[in-house]
């Protein structure tokens, strides 16, 4: 079957407006995305500038290609399974993409439905659980709500890391009582998934607001019945999980969940070896499972960072292109700037691509959604030709 260059997962971090949205697509256009799709966690907020162009009717002056709507759901593990190795995930975070048509979107947003939290209501919740974690620990420094606000990062135990080891005697502290290797400090990433993500670990917590999975997949089966949803970035989640492993827990909880939990996998991802994006495809296909592809960009300009044997080597994201194949092919050009590595070009090599059908029953229809949008204004609005 024919395959397109596609990026189905690539989020605009900050304002969320028009503007950026904007700049977004016509990035989209000049990398050569034929299907896109703009997201962000636990929230439909980039429905409202998308309504907005789409009410002026000017979607195609940017993007030629097909739109997606979707949300990246965070969620607890609780799928009540133990792998071959013995090893159980749950109390886990776990990353679900769901990929909805215009209307649900519009409704599930509207409805308040998975997809609006109150953070500082949250982040309190979160922060008294924690302190009382703390307790636990012993007499060790304790940091007030606001120290952790100023941190500015989108969540509570990243601000915590950034608290802890922004003193050294914190960090020596908080090493003593957890008794844990440095790494688990010094690396946010491995400071979230063994203390926030480990019902064993001495800080783990279930955050407030986070659903557990089958919770997540039952209202997304109930409220969007043609949504597809779509396990997240396999091969990356291997920084916590055997992926195999990861794999066979999550497609488990069809049983919880009382029908197919999962459509698909993010089979193509910018950071995956060719091993890794081999075994995906291969682990799809044999599953008839849908297979997507995603960057996981971070922002419409700017840099990203890829991780390769041990060293970082910068880049500007391009929408539906990979780093991680294309270091395993050679196809890529590094510029020392200064201090920096900077991946300067990619040779042609590792694109991101899926199924020319792929969501084909899903995609925006600029008229479709223009004459809902008219449907929903009230009646005065319209007479008005607003």
């Amino acid at each position: 079957m024919e395959q397109m260059r596609a990026d189905l997962h690539v989020h605009v971090d900050g304002a969320i407006n028009k503007e950026n949205i904007i700049n977004a697509l016509k990035k989209a256009e000049r990398d050569g995305c034929k299907k896109f799709c703009l997201l962000e966690h636990n929230n439909l907020n980039v429905l409202e500038p998308i309504c907005e162009i789409i009410k002026e009717g000017s979607l195609r002056d940017y993007y030629s290609g097909e739109l997606f709507l979707g949300c990246e759901y965070d969620n607890i593990i609780d799928a009540h399974h133990q792998n071959s190795d013995g090893s159980c995930y749950d109390g886990f975070v776990s990353h679900i993409l769901v990929y909805m048509p215009f209307e649900d979107a519009l409704k599930l947003k509207q409805d308040k439905i998975l997809h609006a939290r109150n953070k500082m209501a949250d982040y309190a919740a979160d922060y008294k659980k924690l302190m009382e974690r703390i307790d636990e620990l012993g007499d060790i420094p304790k940091p007030t709500m606001e120290e952790l606000i100023s941190q500015e990062t989108p969540h509570i135990v990243k601000d915590l890391q950034k608290w802890v080891t922004s003193d050294r005697n914190r960090r020596i502290a908080y090493l003593d009582a957890l008794q844990t290797v440095p790494r688990v400090i010094d690396y946010p990433s491995d400071f979230i998934r063994n203390l926030a993500q480990n019902p064993n670990g001495k800080l783990f917590y279930k955050p407030e607001g986070v659903p557990y999975s089958s919770e997540l997949l039952k209202i997304i089966r109930t409220e969007t019945p043609e949504a597809k949803v779509i396990l997240a970035h396999p091969a990356w989640m291997q920084a916590s999980f055997n992926m195999e492993n990861y794999l066979e827990t999550m497609m488990s909880l069809d049983e919880k969940v009382g029908q197919k939990a999962f459509d698909g996998i993010e089979v193509c991802y910018y950071l995956n070896s060719k091993e890794e994006q081999d075994f995906l495809e291969k682990y799809a296909t044999e599953r008839n499972l849908l297979q997507t592809a995603g960057s996981d960009s971070i922002k419409v300009d700017g840099e990203m960072y890829y991780m390769h044997k041990g060293e970082k080597f910068f880049f500007v994201p391009e929408f539906g292109n990979a780093m991680g194949t294309a270091f395993d092919m050679g196809n890529i050009e590094v510029m020392p700037d200064g201090d920096k590595n900077v991946i300067h070009t990619v040779k042609g090599g590792s694109p991101l691509v899926v199924e020319s059908q792929l969501f084909e029953d899903i995609k925006v229809d600029e008229n479709e959604a223009k004459e809902i949008l008219n449907a929903k204004q009230p009646k005065e609005t319209k007479e008005m030709g607003m």
